[in-house]
């Protein structure tokens, strides 16, 4: 047999990096391995081969012995090779009693310390191995018992008074034992959201479960869905369970979005009449949050500042021009100081501190974090609503809205809405502030206030006001146009990044980019009839500031002509009315930007309120509970009822599922399916195998559909959808594998027991290479590997998460005969070992594994302890896995 490739080079090859490891004998018998730089050379490849062949029988079976512990598949081509070309294989010797020198720690690519030695039989003639792999594993060793929560999520409403908390023992309960319980804040906070819990529960003998109660405070508002969570500390006579010392709890907020002054309304999209007060609930809710409410009064008071430093000019420059500056007033009736030239300095230096304190009073102010506080509750919020959407809600909003919400509608709801609220109120300020000047400052310099004076004040705000509310409709109107079309053509860009290579394929570039341009053209179009509305909106203040400072300006030089009126005070009366301008244009600026908000407080409404799952699966989690509580009253085991969750099964009975737009498709009668079992979910096509997996699993929610409804899966188990659709998120390799890990890091996520998983999987040298970089980051790793390679990363992912309950839809389907078959052993091993590449000694602080698959494979379905042959006509068959042939996999015709 000639070795063509560099992964097939020698029995020793090392699949940790991509160069291979150079082969060294040790006393004659053992072989240690060297990690090279350089792939293996052709002299070194004929070295190894001319070794295998002259090497006493002994000293060859114990290589490939260790080479089939690792990769059996790769002796099984072999031997097909050789079959095929009609050599027969050296005549077997019997096998001596060797024993074996070779070390894992002296590999570079390390077997997790758990591992359990794996022998392969061979079978000389060529025929099948994966009947032939035996494992040897430990029973648990039980010397405590395990403590644990009884769940790894609980959810409850906000409505609810408190929340209860199961710890359970598992394992020998004839020893009293304590554990400490302590409750620690996440997004829920102590004190706020429910009251802290620190305690110490105690066991009695044969006692296997104990409840805390932790108490909830329930308020009338929105917020989003929070967490706090619960660990279990320092056992006394017990261990803690590998993956449950800690739980979370997830408060349902029942609230709705802004306020539920409008729920009727929001609940039927009817915004017509409730759009200003919906803005104003979103004001009174942001002041409802103490931080968001300090921080507004503190602007709000550095605002009331900016208006006093504008009186404060008005006046020193009043005073400087009436009194300072006039040479006929004497200097010794100036306050302060009795100087011409000192009394400049000291109003100088008065308004230069003043604009100090000014500047620094607004560098501190982003500090106090409003605006970033109110977009984190928005984008929360949002995110929050998406991730548990029902199957009806997501398909009613794609992702590109969901992105221009976070991006757009939440800063802009925030910065026009919110916050311009603050100056809003800083611009009425300053209008009462040059309300008062005109008022009282006239009498001190012995002149009445008049009318024409009191106008900018008055008059410019209040005929403002009533123009934009008379622009009002027609503002909102194309506003709404506008985000609209934009919608749409980010929907449009969404789509089309999404389906790029289909695009491609088909050779639809032009037909997309011309409908782009229409989009765009059409976006465009309403964008510029927004900005001209706006632009003459905004123009209408600047004409009523240039109208009222022309005709003071020609009043008031008539007064001062006939002697009626001060120099100084008509000076300074057009400052003013320039101030009072300027006060009005930003009122007005205000105003119209408060406008914009309109559609995007719409979306986020209906974003933030559309229906949800929780509900559902809150109801699903607390009937899981109920009945392991009760399942495990009624059962019981000759070791102790420490070891009965162990034995309760997995059990669905009388229960019903429609997808949206689809007629509900029934699950009557009972099924049970045991915990440490292969399980095998198998039929013809269209007969419901993959609705079965997702009800499993907790993808699609069930419909209880009468009292004697069951859907039980006992509450402690943490399980694991495992898709035929590869997903990756943005980031490396290894983050990707372990993904799902939870509980404590460098067991699960260990590098070494990644490797040796993913390897295991039939995973190439390059493959395990990029696993180790932990620079690369590629934003879609689906299109850098094959879509096999794809597949047993989601599988590998699947493994290191080490879930009790393991549900696979169409695991083996994609992949070749011999490497479906190694996944089919290899789940086997997981359930036997109660997880893949783990520490046998530590067995018992592990719950059993479980792992159902759908297949049409008939091999596959062979090596199942049992088989589930889904039928829509006659209900579901359960038959050994060895007992399906052929005509249960028959497709429909």
């Amino acid at each position: 047999m000639v070795w063509e490739s560099s992964s097939q080079t020698a029995p020793y090859s090392q699949l940790r990096t991509q160069s291979l490891v150079s082969i060294h004998e040790v006393d004659g018998m053992g072989v240690t391995w060297s990690p090279t730089e350089d792939p293996v050379s052709r002299d070194e490849r004929r070295a190894a081969l001319s070794w295998l062949l002259q090497s006493p029988d002994a000293e060859v079976r114990n290589v490939l012995g260790i080479l089939a512990e690792r990769k059996s598949w790769l002796l099984m081509q072999a031997l097909d090779d050789v079959k095929k070309a009609g050599a027969s294989p050296r005549p077997h010797a019997p096998r001596e009693p060797t024993p074996r020198t070779h070390q894992y720690s002296n590999r570079s690519l390390l077997v997790a310390p758990s591992t359990s030695i794996r022998r392969t039989v061979l079978d000389p003639t060529g025929g099948s191995m994966s009947d032939q792999v035996s494992h040897k594993r430990s029973e648990p060793s039980w010397e405590n018992c395990t403590v644990q929560f009884s769940s790894p999520v609980y959810l409850v409403g906000e409505e609810s008074e408190e929340v209860v908390l199961d710890v359970i023992r598992v394992g020998p309960t004839n020893r009293k034992c304590e554990v400490e319980v302590h409750t620690a804040s996440g997004s829920a906070k102590e004190g706020e959201e429910f009251r802290a819990e620190h305690l110490t529960l105690s066991f009695e003998p044969d006692e296997v479960l104990k409840s805390v109660h932790v108490e909830l405070f329930d308020n009338t508002r929105w917020d989003t869905h929070m967490e706090f969570s619960a660990k279990l500390m320092n056992p006394l006579g017990a261990v803690l369970g590998e993956y449950l010392s800690e739980t979370h709890v997830r408060i349902i907020d029942d609230d709705w979005f802004p306020s539920n002054r409008f729920k009727e309304e929001i609940e039927n999209n009817d915004f017509e009449h409730v759009r200003e007060k919906l803005l104003t609930d979103y004001i009174y809710r942001n002041l409802s949050d103490p931080l968001i409410r300090i921080g507004t009064i503190k602007m709000i008071l550095v605002g009331a500042f900016d208006s006093f430093f504008m009186m404060s000019k008005l006046l020193v420059h009043l005073y400087i021009l009436q009194f300072v500056v006039r040479v006929d007033f004497p200097e010794t009736e100036l306050l302060l100081v009795q100087d011409r030239l000192g009394s400049l300095y000291l109003a100088m230096a008065f308004l230069l501190s003043l604009f100090g304190v000014q500047h620094w009073f607004h560098y501190i102010t982003p500090t106090w974090r409003v605006a970033g506080l109110c977009r984190r509750v928005l984008q929360h919020g949002v995110l929050s609503a998406f991730l548990v959407y029902n199957e009806e809600s997501r398909n009613h909003v794609d992702n590109g809205q969901i992105v221009m919400a976070m991006v757009y509608d939440v800063p802009n709801l925030v910065t026009n809405g919110y916050m311009h609220l603050v100056n809003l109120m800083n611009s009425a300020g300053k209008l009462l502030i040059i309300l008062a000047f005109q008022i009282f400052v006239p009498p001190l310099m012995g002149k009445r206030p008049t009318l024409l004076g009191l106008g900018p004040a008055l008059l410019i705000p209040g005929i403002t006001y009533i123009f934009l509310t008379f622009r009002a409709q027609s503002q909102t109107k194309n506003l709404r146009e506008a985000e609209n079309k934009e919608s749409e053509l980010i929907s449009h860009v969404t789509e089309t990044v999404r389906t790029f290579r289909l695009i491609s394929d088909f050779g639809k570039s032009s037909s997309v980019l011309e409908k782009f341009l229409e989009k765009i053209g059409a976006y465009n179009a309403t964008i510029l009839a927004s900005l001209q509305l706006g632009g003459n909106n905004a123009k209408f203040v600047e004409w009523l500031t240039m109208l009222s400072i022309s005709l003071y300006t020609i009043w008031g030089g008539v007064e001062v002509i006939n002697g009626e009126l001060e120099l100084a005070l008509y000076v300074t009366n057009i400052g003013v009315f320039n101030a009072a301008g300027a006060a009005a244009t930003d009122l007005c600026h205000v105003l119209l930007e408060m406008q914009k908000v309109t559609p995007s407080l719409e979306r986020l409404v209906r974003y933030i309120n559309m229906p949800t799952d929780l509900p559902k699966r809150m109801d699903l989690e607390r009937h899981r509970r109920v009945a392991t509580s009760r399942l495990a009253a009624e059962t019981r085991d000759d070791m102790g009822p420490g070891f009965v969750l162990e034995r309760l099964p997995i059990i669905i009975s009388e229960l019903e599922f429609a997808y949206p737009g689809k007629l509900p498709r029934s699950f009557g009668g009972r099924m049970e399916m045991p915990q440490g079992q292969v399980l095998a979910v198998a039929g013809k096509c269209g007969q419901g195998k993959s609705t079965l997996i997702r009800m499993l699993a907790g993808r699609n929610l069930p419909k209880l559909c009468s009292e004697d409804s069951l859907f039980f899966i006992p509450s402690h188990i943490k399980v694991l959808y495992v898709p035929h659709t590869p997903l990756f998120i943005h980031g490396t390799l290894y983050e990707n594998l372990i993904y799902g890990v939870s509980g404590k890091k460098g067991r699960d996520d260990n590098m070494d027991r990644v490797l040796n998983i993913c390897e295991r999987l039939m995973l190439p040298p390059v493959v395990l290479n990029e696993i180790m970089k932990h620079e690369v980051i590629e934003h879609d790793w689906s299109s850098k590997l094959s879509s096999t390679q794809c597949q047993a990363l989601l599988l590998a992912r699947a493994f290191i998460a080490n879930p009790e309950l393991m549900c696979l839809e169409k695991p083996t389907e994609q992949f070749p005969k011999d490497q479906a078959e190694n996944i089919c052993a290899l789940l086997k091993e997981h359930v036997q070992g109660r997880g893949l590449e783990v520490e046998d000694e530590k067995m018992a602080l592990r719950r059993p594994r479980t792992c159902i698959f759908s297949t049409i494979r008939l091999k596959c379905i062979h090596t199942a302890d049992t088989a589930y042959i889904v039928n829509r006509d006659v209900g579901i068959r359960i038959m050994p896995g060895k007992d399906v042939t052929e005509s249960h996999l028959a497709f429909r015709e």
